[in-house]
């Protein structure tokens, strides 16, 4: 929306120039001799004056950006009184166009608490117990190792060296002392550490499959593994017992993703954990029941193959987190990330739109645009509304502004070139802009629009708002060529005005469809005060609408609504093209 409408403004920057000078070189032959002595004492210049302002005031879209602004400094305002922080304000627009969303499970679609559940010995328990202290108590602890504080308090056993948890490597390890003897134990995912055991793979994945969190402990015969090594073949480790833990889903998770499946946003699970447990999870929440398993998919080829046909990933990595999200955008979609943890951090940053938990890490919420301070993932629902309100109602009033500045720098150019005077006074100019455009596209701007996005903004306006604007402009000149020796300049300009108004009240009126109450309360109001304009004698007087019941004032009134039927087809013509959404 901020490209569409700074291409706009340049487009307009750049005809505004020479038609001011057309217009200035113009009336100073209409309004005689470029200007000589004898007009200037004449004070014929005020006229030109005034035709000059008007001209190039009725070629501006004042207050479009203005809208746009207040538009969304107001879904700003709105989703923080509900804890969601806006931290730049074009995200509003992102919201809007989000096509894909790509969810971290842990802290998203569960409440991020990890409860140990049962532990499962697969040999002598030995030093066991005493290592799983120590991993619960490092000073990097997460929160999976924090679960395991309660059910393994300390022993007095003391860690000598240790290997922090990574996302790459999926466990982590460390070298004891208990009783006396030295000893080291590696934590983590069960096919990464037990790969020359297929019997406890096989058991870790049953496990998995009825949706446990299950880590695997081992006892490494060897020292710690180097950081960098990822592939434990060739070390020799000894399993000893798998953890089952579990998490809680939010209660409103699934509420969520059918409301995001509803509105044609695609829900694309990537996590950490067990592939196997994802989808368990996946399935409860009506995702799918199918995962892939990341650690397979060593490309972004493979990535892409996957994307096509799943929407469930484990085991994926940081970097794949970051790879999945730019493959979805090199494919032409607006993704938003949510999560939490560091581990988030790049895909958050890459996405269209990054969405940290407030609970989140200093990193995440960072680099994230929108921050959900309540940590509820129920009120993504509520931001989709808003961003989409936002757009869809910026979209409906932009047309009003831009068919204005097309009938106005018609009005320039073809009064220029004939050398006529111009057909109105700038503040009847104001009174039709108020009336049609200033104030009704407040209230448009802020009202509830539940519309989808549709992309192509830029070109649906320009090819809705240009006949709209012609039409007008046609309609005005062609009222103004008959009246030119049929009344006087005062009367003429007050008819032009009526006949302008009419055309421009219709195309507000096409664009507030569909029509409730409040709209058709809106639209009376305005009716009702352009009525009071030329009744009341003091408004009357400052817009000088000098209107007196006569055939005149008729033809005004039905070169108007001929106006008003052409806006009706070429609305009724933009709908069947999709040039026109009105369905919210």
């Amino acid at each position: 929306m901020r490209s569409a409408t700074n291409r706009i403004l340049v487009y307009i920057s750049w005809v505004l120039g020479p038609i001011v000078l057309v217009v200035v070189g113009s009336r100073m032959f209409t309004y005689g001799n470029g200007f000589s002595t004898a007009a200037l004492s004449a004070g014929r210049w005020q006229a030109a004056l005034l035709d000059v302002v008007a001209s190039v005031v009725g070629m501006i879209p004042e207050g479009l950006v203005l809208l746009i602004s207040l538009a969304f400094g107001v879904a700003a305002i709105r989703l923080a009184r509900q804890r969601v922080l806006i931290q730049e304000l074009a995200a509003v627009e992102i919201l809007a166009r989000v096509d894909v969303l790509c969810l971290d499970k842990t802290g998203t679609l569960t409440s991020g608490e990890v409860s140990f559940t049962a532990m499962e010995l697969l040999a002598d328990e030995g030093d066991a117990r005493a290592a799983l202290s120590l991993f619960a108590r490092v000073n990097e602890a997460n929160a999976t190792a924090h679960a395991l504080a309660g059910p393994f308090p300390e022993v007095g056993a003391v860690a000598l060296a240790r290997l922090p948890f990574s996302s790459r490597r999926a466990f982590s390890g460390i070298t004891m002392l208990a009783g006396g003897v030295e000893s080291t134990w590696l934590l983590g995912a069960p096919e990464r550490l037990c790969g020359g055991h297929p019997e406890v793979v096989a058991l870790a994945a049953s496990h998995a499959a009825q949706g446990h969190r299950t880590l695997a402990l081992v006892r490494a015969v060897q020292e710690l593994p180097a950081s960098d090594l990822v592939n434990l073949s060739g070390y020799d480790t000894i399993p000893v017992a798998l953890l089952l833990l579990g998490e809680t889903i939010r209660p409103d998770a699934a509420e969520t993703l059918g409301y995001f499946a509803q509105q044609h946003v695609r829900c694309v699970i990537i996590s950490g954990d067990n592939p196997t447990t994802v989808a368990a999870l996946a399935h409860d929440l009506g995702v799918g029941d199918s995962s892939v398993d990341a650690t397979q998919l060593p490309d972004d080829d493979a990535l892409r193959a996957a994307l096509a046909r799943h929407n469930i990933f484990g085991r994926v990595t940081p970097e794949q987190k970051r790879a999945l999200v730019r493959i979805l955008q090199a494919d032409g979609h607006t993704v938003a990330m949510t999560g939490d943890g560091v581990n988030d951090a790049m895909a958050i940053k890459d996405a269209d739109l990054g969405i940290a938990m407030g609970s989140g890490t200093a990193a995440t919420k960072a680099v994230a645009r929108v921050v959900l301070l309540d940590n509820e993932f129920g009120k993504l629902p509520q931001v989709l509304r808003y961003g989409r309100q936002v757009i869809a109602n910026v979209e409906r009033v932009a047309n009003l502004f831009l068919a204005k500045t097309v009938y106005g720098i018609v009005f320039a150019i073809i009064f220029a070139l004939l050398l006529w005077e111009f057909p109105f006074l700038p503040r009847q100019l104001t009174l039709v802009s108020t009336l049609t455009i200033g104030i009704p596209s407040f209230f448009l701007a802020l009202a509830p629009n539940k519309r989808i996005y549709h992309p192509g903004i830029l070109r649906r306006l320009l090819r809705y708002a240009v006949p709209t604007g012609i039409v007008a402009a046609v309609i005005t000149i062609a009222t103004s060529a008959a009246l030119r020796d049929w009344v006087s300049r005062d009367e003429a300009r007050s008819i032009d005005t009526l006949a302008l108004w009419i055309v421009a009240f219709w195309t507000l009126c096409v664009l507030t469809r569909p029509l409730d109450r409040w709209r058709a309360l809106l639209l009376a109001g305005i009716v009702a005060t352009f009525v009071a304009v030329n009744l009341l004698p003091a408004s009357r007087d400052f817009f000088a609408m000098h209107l007196e019941p006569g055939p005149p004032v008729v033809f005004g009134v039905v070169m108007g609504c001929l106006g008003a039927v052409a806006i009706e087809l070429i609305y009724r013509v933009a709908r069947a093209r999709g040039l026109i959404f009105d369905r919210e």
